[in-house]
Protein backbone atom coordinates (compact mmCIF):
# COMPACT_ATOMS: atom_id res chain seq x y z
CA UNK A 1 0.00 0.00 0.00
CA UNK A 2 1.32 2.92 -1.27
CA UNK A 3 1.54 6.35 0.52
CA UNK A 4 1.91 9.59 -0.82
CA UNK A 5 4.18 12.17 1.69
CA UNK A 6 2.93 15.85 0.62
CA UNK A 7 5.84 18.67 1.07
CA UNK A 8 4.40 22.16 0.36
CA UNK A 9 7.35 24.38 0.51
CA UNK A 10 7.90 28.20 0.35
CA UNK A 11 11.66 29.50 1.51
CA UNK A 12 12.35 26.55 3.67
CA UNK A 13 15.80 27.18 4.25
CA UNK A 14 17.62 24.17 6.09
CA UNK A 15 13.94 22.22 7.42
CA UNK A 16 12.99 21.35 4.16
CA UNK A 17 16.52 18.49 3.51
CA UNK A 18 15.64 17.64 7.50
CA UNK A 19 12.45 16.63 6.44
CA UNK A 20 13.17 14.92 3.44
CA UNK A 21 15.79 12.92 5.25
CA UNK A 22 13.54 12.06 7.73
CA UNK A 23 10.82 10.33 5.95
CA UNK A 24 13.69 8.99 4.23
CA UNK A 25 14.69 7.42 7.52
CA UNK A 26 11.52 5.63 8.00
CA UNK A 27 11.19 2.13 8.56
CA UNK A 28 8.15 2.11 6.46
CA UNK A 29 9.15 2.54 2.60
CA UNK A 30 6.33 2.12 0.49
CA UNK A 31 6.17 5.98 -0.37
CA UNK A 32 6.55 8.21 -2.52
CA UNK A 33 7.97 11.96 -1.54
CA UNK A 34 5.72 15.44 -3.82
CA UNK A 35 7.62 18.53 -2.74
CA UNK A 36 5.63 21.35 -4.37
CA UNK A 37 7.56 24.99 -4.44
CA UNK A 38 5.31 27.26 -4.15
CA UNK A 39 6.87 30.11 -5.90
CA UNK A 40 10.04 30.12 -3.61
CA UNK A 41 12.97 32.76 -4.31
CA UNK A 42 15.13 29.82 -2.58
CA UNK A 43 16.70 26.73 -4.51
CA UNK A 44 13.60 24.33 -3.50
CA UNK A 45 14.67 21.78 -6.72
CA UNK A 46 18.26 22.24 -5.80
CA UNK A 47 17.24 20.63 -2.07
CA UNK A 48 15.17 17.89 -3.44
CA UNK A 49 17.47 16.66 -5.59
CA UNK A 50 20.02 15.71 -2.71
CA UNK A 51 17.22 13.11 -1.88
CA UNK A 52 16.37 10.07 -4.30
CA UNK A 53 12.89 9.48 -4.99
CA UNK A 54 11.68 12.70 -4.86
CA UNK A 55 8.82 14.57 -6.89
CA UNK A 56 9.57 18.13 -7.30
CA UNK A 57 6.49 20.23 -8.65
CA UNK A 58 7.12 24.18 -8.72
CA UNK A 59 3.60 26.94 -8.71
CA UNK A 60 4.56 29.37 -11.06
CA UNK A 61 2.74 32.06 -8.63
CA UNK A 62 2.52 31.72 -4.46
CA UNK A 63 -1.12 29.67 -3.76
CA UNK A 64 -0.19 29.25 -0.26
CA UNK A 65 -0.08 25.75 1.55
CA UNK A 66 -3.82 24.33 1.19
CA UNK A 67 -3.45 25.52 -2.92
CA UNK A 68 -0.13 23.39 -3.08
CA UNK A 69 -1.33 20.32 -1.37
CA UNK A 70 -4.34 20.31 -3.85
CA UNK A 71 -1.58 20.06 -6.53
CA UNK A 72 0.24 17.59 -5.02
CA UNK A 73 -3.06 15.38 -4.51
CA UNK A 74 -3.53 15.67 -8.10
CA UNK A 75 -0.30 14.48 -8.94
CA UNK A 76 -0.43 11.86 -6.47
CA UNK A 77 0.13 8.19 -6.82
CA UNK A 78 -0.30 6.29 -3.54
CA UNK A 79 -3.49 5.14 -2.58
CA UNK A 80 -3.04 7.19 0.62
Amino acid sequence: MSVDIIIPAYNPGPFLLKALKSCVAQKYKDFNIIVVDDNSSEDVYRITKAVPNVTYIRNETNLGPGASRNVAIRAGKGKY
